[in-house]
């Protein structure tokens, strides 16, 4: 069957798209150049959560195709914010199940939202089911993206307002600081158990689903690339991999610091505590529910790759207090 492709004006489309999203479905957006006067219209009436990975480059900062203002509201929307200057792909997902792809960014004549407006000639299609491939190719954009928070905005906006723009300018490179602690439990694993990243990485060279089990696919593929695992290695070299980045990832570093301090053990409501209040980094803070999601998968990787060096147990008399350790 031929698809039929979705021509401009695309802002009622696209609208539509992202209002029939699901209450627990997360929508991504990969647009480069955003208008957020537009984008405040497009998103109108939509409470889904919310990531957005847009083009901060200097260029199209001082030209106005982009625009620091966005980061204001996505701060008050509970939006995420990532900038990756090498985007030029225009995706409006939802779940990175689906997507509208197309030509249209989020602006007046991308978009088109008044219909009386001669906006540019645009176009795009929906494509109902992602592939493999193409899921991680997102995840593994996002993954490179500068997390915007107020550091990174402060840095940007003190820049813009050193630049203004005249007609002809030689553009001097943003000296963003890099990130040295970005522990946002995005990072961390989501796949329950590593014997189920196991399978799915075999059943992803085998051409299928990482799991029967769609959510259980979605956490595999995050897993996959947040921790940079390409697709080809045998099951040897995917273990190898697993274990070292797993392990070397800043986010366990901090932990296994945590766990030295504390003398080699620490128990489940401590770690949590001090992950709270003085690790993690996300912005909105994630809900408690999310943080012990996150540790229950943590104590299970550490055992399971540990190779009896790390390793939690209930020691007796603790009987709702899981203890992690380290040999």
């Amino acid at each position: 069957m031929t698809e039929k492709l979705l021509q401009s004006p695309l802002f009622d489309k696209i609208k539509s798209y992202l209002t029939n999203a699901k209450d627990n479905e997360k929508i991504v957006l990969y647009v480069p150049y955003i208008k957020t006067k537009i984008l405040e219209q497009l998103i109108e009436g939509v409470h889904n959560e919310m990531e957005i990975i847009t083009n901060w480059k200097e260029s199209n900062l001082l030209q106005g195709s982009s625009e620091l203002e966005l980061y204001p509201f996505c701060k008050k929307n509970n939006i995420t914010l990532y900038s990756h200057d090498k985007i030029h792909l225009k995706v409006y997902s939802i779940n990175l199940d689906s997507a509208i792809v197309g030509s249209g960014n989020i602006s007046e004549r991308g978009l088109n939202p008044d219909k009386k407006f001669e906006g540019n000639y645009e176009i795009a299609t929906i494509v109902n089911q992602l592939s493999i491939e193409d899921r991680l190719y997102l995840e593994k954009i996002k993954h490179e993206a500068v997390w915007i928070n107020d550091e990174k905005y402060e840095q940007y906006l003190e820049w813009y307002n050193n630049h203004q723009k005249p007609e002809k300018i030689k553009i001097e490179k943003i000296k963003i600081t890099p990130t040295k602690d970005n522990y946002s439990i995005d990072v961390l694993p989501w796949t329950e158990n590593v014997l189920d990243l196991v399978e799915g990485y075999d059943r992803i060279s085998k051409k299928m689903e990482p799991s029967e089990d769609k959510y259980t696919s979605k956490c595999i593929i995050r897993d996959l690339s947040n921790y940079e695992i390409e697709l080809g290695l045998t099951k040897e070299e995917f273990l190898k991999k697993i274990k070292f980045q797993f392990l070397n990832h800043l986010f366990m570093k901090k932990i296994i610091e945590i766990l030295e301090e504390h003398g080699g053990e620490v128990y489940y409501g401590e770690l949590r505590r001090v992950l709270e209040r003085k690790i993690i980094t996300d912005v909105p803070p994630p809900d408690r529910q999310d943080v012990d999601i996150c540790l229950r998968i943590i104590y299970d990787w550490f055992r399971d790759l540990g190779d009896g060096q790390y390793g939690w147990d209930t020691p007796k008399g603790q009987h709702h207090s899981q203890r992690l350790w380290k040999r």
